[in-house]
């Protein structure tokens, strides 16, 4: 019965306990199943009647006795352990990914730390949790290093203006030996212009062009540092926002990728690739497919391309194939056939040595009963299709079977 009791819960007893807990609502959960290993690790706590002790007793795991709070009976007990509670808070964690890397690293690899947006997240998710030692160890080792890094840039930020000020003090004494104090209290404007218009955003660029190159190596927590680091000096870095979005994903962190994507368009509603980006997360994480129709329509749709500046031009270049291929792959999810064949030609025309495209223009072709014409295409796929993506890859098991390779 305790190792098999789901299969065999008839009359339904133990799933309803279950259930009365995993369905309070994300943040309710979360109390009782932290509320739940307190009293597991602790054999009993005393009961305050609290909100949350309340909605523990009506669930029937918990029974108050003598004041106090314990498990009702030792079969749930062994049901509902430590282990359980554990498995289900660990699918509620934002973090739960890089917190097993922590653990596994003994607590020595600080990559794996929470810092910036994630990190608030996370503090955010903890308000009003009853958390496992390790979440509350994990929580503070972030909080810490996230402290250090922000110190690290202030101290940067603080020897900049410190040789400035230097500067402008060496050049005040000299002037005042040879020019009027209008034309010294003008250079320290120009000087302090100088400070925050050109030194510091170009520290922002240094930070975020270096967390790309420890992106491009794999190292990708400390790429989100140095992308943190170019946010504080640059908050609105849409560049840097891009950027650690893609470090996110990576990580699998597709909330926080996510909000990097949005907050990217909105400081730059001419930014391509996140409209792009986003569209491709409503498309495999949501399966959102309308939302991502509407991204990647509003990305073509950016204004007149020849009034776009150098940066945005290029960048809108980059995804245009990318953008037509994510929406002929929304378009297909949403049985709109022809929509999404008009698509993924279009991206075949801007480059046909690509295979995504191909790849799923062949199941469009399959889905509206052209499968004569698809055998093409899947030869297409496998032939351009990169086995190092994880859609193209997926696509080119497909294409073997099709083809009987």
């Amino acid at each position: 019965m305790i190792k098999n009791w789901e299969a065999q819960d008839e009359p339904e007893h133990l799933r309803t306990i279950r259930d009365r807990i995993m369905r309070s609502g994300e943040q309710r959960t979360g109390r009782l199943l932290g509320l739940c290993q307190q009293i597991l690790q602790q054999g009993e706590i005393i009961a305050d009647e609290t909100a949350e002790q309340t909605e523990l007793r009506l669930t029937g795991l918990v029974v108050k006795r003598d004041g106090k709070l314990r498990i009702f009976n030792r079969i749930y007990a062994e049901i509902f352990n430590q282990e359980w509670c554990e498995k289900e808070l660990a699918k509620l964690r934002p973090y739960a990914v890089t917190l097993n890397f922590w653990v596994a690293s003994q607590r020595q690899d600080e990559s794996r730390l929470l810092r910036g947006q994630a990190l608030q997240d996370a503090q955010a998710w903890a308000v009003g949790k009853s958390l496992s030692d390790l979440d509350y160890q994990y929580l503070a080792a972030s909080q810490d290093v996230e402290k250090r890094d922000i110190k690290v840039a202030l101290e940067i930020q603080k020897e900049a203006t410190e040789k400035a000020n230097q500067i402008l003090h060496q050049a005040q004494s000299k002037a005042k030996q040879t020019i009027r104090f209008g034309f010294v209290l003008s250079s320290m404007f120009v000087l302090l212009a100088f400070i925050f218009t050109v030194l510091l955003p170009w520290l922002a660029i240094f930070f975020n062009n270096r967390g790309f190159a420890k992106y491009e190596n794999n190292q990708i927590q400390s790429a989100i540092q140095d992308y943190e680091l170019a946010l504080i000096l640059k908050p609105d870095y849409v560049p840097a926002l891009y950027n650690q979005g893609l470090a996110y994903e990576k990580l699998q962190d597709f909330n926080n990728a996510s909000a990097n994507y949005e907050y990217a368009i909105l400081k730059n509603k001419n930014f391509a690739p996140a409209y792009n980006n986003l569209a491709r997360l409503y498309i495999t994480q949501r399966k959102d497919y309308l939302t991502a129709v509407k991204l990647l329509n509003q990305a073509l749709q950016i204004p007149v391309k020849n009034n776009l500046d150098v940066e945005d031009l290029s960048a809108y270049k980059n995804v245009e194939y990318v953008i037509f291929k994510n929406l002929g792959w929304a378009y297909f999810e949403l049985k709109r056939y022809s929509e999404a064949k008009k698509a993924l030609n279009q991206a075949i025309n801007l480059d046909n040595q690509r295979g995504s495209a191909y790849c799923l223009l062949a199941q469009v072709l399959e889905a509206s009963n052209q499968k004569n014409k698809s055998k093409a295409e899947w030869e297409k796929c496998l032939q351009f299709a990169d086995p190092n993506h994880p859609d193209d890859k997926e696509w080119l098991k497909l294409a073997k079977q099709r083809l009987k390779y």
